[in-house]
């Protein structure tokens, strides 16, 4: 089973790119299905993002108590920097 920081990371990762490509409709699925675990496996609400300089800010709540969780940016954004870099492999527009 995934952890719930592992969900948050894979939910912002392919949001990156439907942000980016939303026709993209693997990206769109995937994205769904990552925020509807968040959703309902680990019952998660009212989440914001910020982009800082170097990290990824994530807040939440869960249980009714406010919880956060931090990403490098290289992290989280390799995916959509290899899609920008190497679009001819993964955007079908």
């Amino acid at each position: 089973m995934n952890s719930l920081q592992d969900v948050f990371y894979n939910w912002l990762s392919i949001k990156l790119v439907t942000d980016q490509w939303p026709h993209d409709q693997a990206a769109v699925d995937t994205e769904r299905l990552f925020a509807e675990m968040l959703k309902e496996q680990f019952a998660v609400s009212n989440i914001s993002i910020n982009r800082g300089v170097e990290r990824y800010d994530i807040s939440f709540q869960k249980e009714n108590e406010d919880r956060s969780y931090s990403f490098p940016i290289e992290l989280v954004e390799a995916t959509i920097n290899q899609m920008k870099k190497h679009p001819d492999k993964f955007i079908d527009e």
